[in-house]
């Protein structure tokens, strides 16, 4: 288990897919071989202020934020490579259904943690109670629909 921060790459890389996994289902946690042992012993906090999605109907760009939070976690696991060089962790974000507003974009969303269980997530031994959680709560969003010339310049 991770108690500070440090950098991390984007991805799991798994043996069968040719691209590196950057969303990780929590519905699949428990039945995918995958991702079970990560989620159980290798949780993580992925901090954001925002996150950009693409409207799958019309293709509108929207940022979303925590209306609340100025900087809020994003719930993820990983996975730890090491060569005789170095070490290099590589995180995927988890997502679920899209709940409230993001329903209205898109069909999934990450899973974004109340402050509260922040804690919790990262050092908890029930993985069946935060995965339960997970599935009971959510954090509805702020959308700000963003033009092209808006999105290149963030």
């Amino acid at each position: 288990m991770c108690d500070d921060f440090d950098y991390m790459r984007w991805g799991i890389d798994v043996d069968f897919m040719k691209k590196s996994i950057i969303n990780s289902r929590i519905e699949k946690i428990y039945t995918s071989k995958f991702f079970k042992e990560d989620f159980e012993y290798r949780r993580c906090l992925i901090p954001a202020t925002a996150f950009f999605e693409w409207n799958q109907k019309n293709k509108d760009k929207y940022r979303l934020t925590v209306k609340s939070q100025k900087i809020f976690s994003i719930a993820g696991i990983f996975r730890e490579y090491k060569s005789q060089e170095t070490r290099i962790r590589h995180v995927s974000m988890l997502t679920t259904e899209a709940k409230g507003l993001m329903s209205e974009i898109h069909t999934r969303m990450p899973i974004i943690l109340p402050q509260s269980f922040e804690k919790i997530y990262l050092t908890g031994k029930n993985h069946e109670e935060i995965h339960e959680f997970i599935f009971k709560n959510y954090i509805d969003l702020e959308l700000e629909n963003l033009s092209d010339s808006q999105l290149t310049f963030l």
